[in-house]
């Protein structure tokens, strides 16, 4: 079989039972309303290829502003490989993404060696996945760790457009239709950290990516102090033994303690952030987890 023999097209909700399926197959096991949730964020960037009816591959785009997207999501079905459908799929991505500077996590050494010789040739930072399991009685007590001058609240108690504010001091852009959707979906909660002013001055998503499996999604803040305050609220809102994974880009030393020190010890990969074009000036200081693998 050949690429030839396989057709691409945009995917649709009821797609995303063999998407998940698909992700299942090389062990990253994302449910359906998580894919739903990237799917709705870049409806016509979503991309599958079938065969004879069955969905043998899948990549994602999203186009966050005239001059910036994201890759992510790119799957070929083992017994489908070396057969040229991830360059079909590439090949939507790239037209979907239209110019833009393209920014992408590689999974591996391989795979980034891989993306440099077909454009991605900027390479930044690297990102570590920690991953722990949630213990509510070894946790603290948020209120004696808290500093009077900070509250936390949870999404429905500010108005958005602050959110959407803030957010882009972190990401070079303002992305306010993809956080409705990303921070207010099925199962997900974010919470808001609020100085005396009622600034915001970090916010925590918790994004359910199976069925009891969650990851910090982003975790922006100003300081190791705040940020540490968020994660507490999220660990107390999460299930006992629920499995939790943050994304720390490695040179934020303190991102790293502080997964260490709610004993998100176990390093599941290893992510290196490349892009076509140039690397983002991004306040690495200030991102504690990333907002998923596949966007910053």
């Amino acid at each position: 079989m050949t690429s030839t023999d396989v057709t691409v097209r945009v995917a649709r909700k009821d797609d995303m039972k063999a998407v998940s399926d698909l992700t299942v197959n090389v062990g990253w096991h994302c449910r359906v309303e998580y894919l739903e949730t990237m799917r709705q964020a870049s409806p016509d960037g979503f991309f599958i290829a079938e065969k004879d009816d069955t969905i043998v591959g899948t990549a994602y785009a999203i186009n966050h502003t005239d001059s910036l997207a994201s890759f992510g999501l790119s799957i070929t079905k083992e017994e489908y490989r070396k057969q040229g459908i991830q360059r079909r799929l590439l090949q939507e991505q790239f037209q979907y993404a239209a110019g833009r500077n393209i920014g992408l996590n590689s999974v591996d050494q391989h795979r980034k060696e891989v993306y440099i010789k077909i454009g991605f040739k900027h390479v930044d930072f690297e990102i570590i996945c920690y991953h722990g399991r949630v213990c509510h009685s070894t946790l603290p007590v948020f209120d004696k760790v808290a500093k009077n001058v900070i509250k936390i609240l949870p999404i429905s108690q500010i108005p958005f457009d602050s959110l959407v504010k803030y957010d882009s001091q972190i990401y070079p852009s303002e992305r306010q239709e993809f956080l409705q959707i990303w921070c207010q979906g099925r199962d997900v909660n974010t919470f808001i950290a609020m100085n005396e002013n009622d600034e915001i001055v970090g916010y925590v998503n918790l994004m359910p990516m199976n069925d009891n499996d969650f990851y910090f999604s982003p975790l922006f803040a100003e300081n190791s102090e705040i940020a540490e305050m968020l994660m507490i609220i999220s660990l107390h809102n999460l299930p006992d033994s629920a499995a939790v994974n943050m994304l720390a880009i490695k040179t934020n030393l303190e991102a790293v303690e502080l997964a260490r020190k709610y004993n998100m010890c176990q390093e599941l990969y290893t992510l290196y952030r490349q892009y076509t074009k140039e690397v983002l000036n991004l306040p690495v200081e200030k991102i504690f987890s990333l907002l998923s693998p596949a966007i910053i």
